[in-house]
């Protein structure tokens, strides 16, 4: 919608490609980030920044049972 609005306008333009580029960095940076993390490392990190327990337990249940969701 917006988007191909903004990429449409030549005006625009610079915008959409500067939330692209954004958004393709932050996708990236977040790949990157799990693949090389153990995942009890980013709970416990994410604990200190006090995010709400309902969160981590939902994130740790979805990450244990992922492997049975794929089969």
């Amino acid at each position: 919608g917006l988007g191909l609005l903004a990429f449409l306008n030549p005006a625009g333009r610079s915008v959409f490609a500067s939330a692209f580029i954004k958004s393709n960095l932050c996708v990236m940076v977040m790949v990157v980030l799990t693949w090389t993390t153990p995942f009890q490392d980013i709970i416990a990190v994410l604990r200190r920044w006090r995010v709400p327990p309902v969160m981590l337990s939902t994130l740790a249940l979805m990450q244990r049972y992922l492997p049975v969701l794929l089969e």
